[in-house]
């Protein structure tokens, strides 16, 4: 485990970093380490936990991570990320936590997301991730939050999303969401002390 997470380290990622082969814990979260990810970052194969937000790091998302095939905690938001495609993700089949929050995906959902049955918490603020709520999304059963406010999504919230008794926080204000919204159907979703986060803005 490597975790200087909340410290004032500056500066760049080392080509040295690769070296930690048997890392499976990285996470420097609100530093300010700026710069592109080392090309030897893919050696890193054994990472289960990643969690670099609030950085100043640049570049594609997939020309790091897609080898990272046994991550299951992957949090990447706020910085200056970018990534042409969105399909490498699928590759994570065991992903647990996926926050990839101001990233520019400008893309759909892509349909092997189904497969990703583990997810619990999928979190994509003002991403630009475009399309409609894919019927699919019911596969998502342990699903728990689902936070994509600021994005492109539109059309109708599909019925199927009904179907995720685990959901407790469904957030997608700032859409382009459009139909007949039937509120009684929320009450589906799983409760404990308090209602269910919904938040549209129509």
């Amino acid at each position: 485990m490597l975790e200087p997470a909340s410290t004032s380290f500056y500066g760049s990622l080392p080509e040295s970093i690769g070296n930690l082969k048997s890392l499976n814990w990285l996470s420097i979260s609100q530093c300010n380490f700026s710069g592109s990810m080392p090309s030897s970052f893919g050696n890193l194969t054994q990472l289960m936990v990643l969690d670099i937000e609030h950085n100043k790091f640049r570049g594609h998302l997939s020309s790091f991570l897609e080898n990272l095939s046994k991550l299951r905690t992957l949090i990447v938001g706020w910085n200056e990320f970018i990534t042409g495609t969105f399909s490498w993700i699928c590759k994570l089949s065991g992903i647990y936590v996926l926050d990839i929050d101001l990233v520019n995906i400008d893309s759909q959902i892509p349909l092997c997301f189904a497969n990703l049955t583990q997810l619990s918490r999928f979190s994509l603020f003002h991403s630009y991730l475009s399309g409609p709520i894919p019927s699919w999304i019911m596969n998502q059963t342990n699903l728990a939050y689902m936070d994509l406010p600021g994005c492109n999504l539109h059309g109708a919230i599909p019925n199927s999303l009904f179907k995720l008794e685990n959901l407790e926080v469904f957030n997608v204000a700032y859409n382009l969401l459009e139909g007949e919204l039937e509120l009684h159907k929320f009450q589906s979703f799983k409760m404990h002390s308090m209602q269910p986060f919904l938040e549209f803005n129509c």
